[in-house]
């Protein structure tokens, strides 16, 4: 089972998240949504300056968390987010607005987690910086259950709660480690939304019998995806993480998506083989012991 990547899907699916990351309407401004839900706090400068999570009870950052998930997953407007798109929109045209609407709440809701998880400003000047479109694209693969996204927003997190000076770490989003997960969620993304005709897109990329309302986004789509992210980015702020051990764990991921899994088809089929008389033992025993030496 060849898990290969096209390149034109990785394009397509970068041109379209460029294209919903240059709506206006999905920037969530930090200091400004930190603000309204602290503002009552005695250490409200420090908060907006360094995030919460060194003086918000861990308790109350994840029951935050889930209320806007669930304010998110309640809030939408497709008719407002599509006329909002400055240029691009031939990009998008073919697709349609329920679903844009969709990934866009979808983009919205990974800024205001990441931004109570600690996580810095992610523009400059008012434009989204490389390092916050990637973290942001990084999110998306977790939503979408992309095969180590998961690790790589832990890692990233874990590295991020032990500065003091909020920036992100210098091993964050380097191609070597998590350009390949990038790439991925970008194919992934680009097929989901692209590839099938609008009915295929719902039922498959949104589950839910009658498809997304115009208008509104159903409590069984953006809220599980919601939780899947919060969920990581929970751990990975307050669970004990060595480093090593992520970066080791990206790596490793990003090996099992391709070879991995064509040797682990061979060894199983070699199995099957083996059971039907066909291949003998030793042939079975030396193909099971490469994949063990090779792969775990």
């Amino acid at each position: 089972m060849s898990d290969k990547i096209d390149n034109k899907d990785i394009n397509r699916g970068n041109e379209l998240v460029t294209t919903l990351l240059s709506n206006r309407i999905l920037k969530i401004d930090r200091k400004e949504f930190l603000y309204q839900l602290f503002k009552e706090e005695p250490e409200i400068e420090k908060i907006l300056e360094n995030g919460p999570i060194e003086i918000i009870d861990e308790k109350q950052i994840a029951s935050i968390a889930k209320k806007a998930i669930n304010n998110t997953t309640m809030k939408s407007s497709a008719a407002s987010f599509v006329s909002g798109l400055p240029g691009g929109v031939a990009v998008v045209a073919s697709i349609p607005a329920d679903i844009l609407q969709f990934y866009g709440m979808s983009i919205n809701l990974a800024q205001k987690l990441m931004y109570l998880y600690g996580y810095p400003d992610m523009y400059n000047d008012d434009k989204l910086t490389q390092e916050g479109k990637n973290s942001l694209i990084v999110f998306l693969g977790v939503m979408l259950g992309v095969s180590g996204a998961g690790t790589a927003v832990k890692g990233i997190s874990s590295a991020l709660a032990g500065q003091a000076a909020k920036k992100l770490p210098q091993q964050a989003l380097t191609k070597t480690v998590y350009y390949p997960i990038i790439k991925k969620t970008l194919a992934n993304f680009a097929v989901k939304v692209t590839k099938n005709s609008f009915a295929k897109s719902v039922s498959k990329v949104i589950p839910v019998v009658g498809g997304v309302v115009s208008g509104g986004l159903t409590l069984a789509t953006l809220r599980p995806m919601g939780y899947k992210l919060q969920k990581a980015l929970h751990e990975g702020t307050y669970a004990p993480i060595v480093q090593e051990d992520i970066i080791k764990d990206v790596t490793f991921t990003q090996v099992t998506n391709s070879e991995e899994d064509e040797a682990f088809e061979k060894l199983k089929k070699t199995k099957e083989l083996f059971d039907l008389g066909i291949v003998s033992e030793d042939e079975y025993t030396e193909i099971r012991e490469k994949y063990l030496k090779d792969f775990l």
